[in-house]
């Protein structure tokens, strides 16, 4: 099962207010932004390190995934639908909305 954009953005609560949401993504953001990535990648080269290249693709999936989760959930109305589809998955009901909201929200 896919995580909720919650639960990517580290939050405990689906009632989080909207400055915590917006403080947890940018901790997270900074922390997994792919040019932070870069000036790490720099200083392992520096410092004669080994680097896992697949490890970056993670790290790109994992601040895309943030970032989505952000985009979602920083607007109001998004949200509002994001939240009852994600209650209707809950409830084992199908999403109701056009076809582009008929997805999984945990995706």
């Amino acid at each position: 099962m896919s995580a909720t954009h919650y639960e990517i953005l580290g939050l405990s609560s689906e009632n989080a207010p909207y400055e915590t949401v917006r403080e947890s993504y940018h901790r997270l953001a900074r922390i997994h932004h792919p040019d932070k990535k870069l000036q790490q990648l720099r200083r392992r080269e520096v410092e004669n390190q080994n680097h896992d290249h697949h490890h970056d693709e993670d790290d790109a999936s994992k601040f895309d995934r943030i970032q989505k989760a952000w985009e979602t959930l920083r607007d109001p109305p998004s949200r509002e639908v994001y939240d009852a589809l994600l209650r209707s998955v809950r409830k084992g009901g199908a999403a109701v909305g056009d076809s582009s909201q008929r997805s999984d929200p945990r995706q």
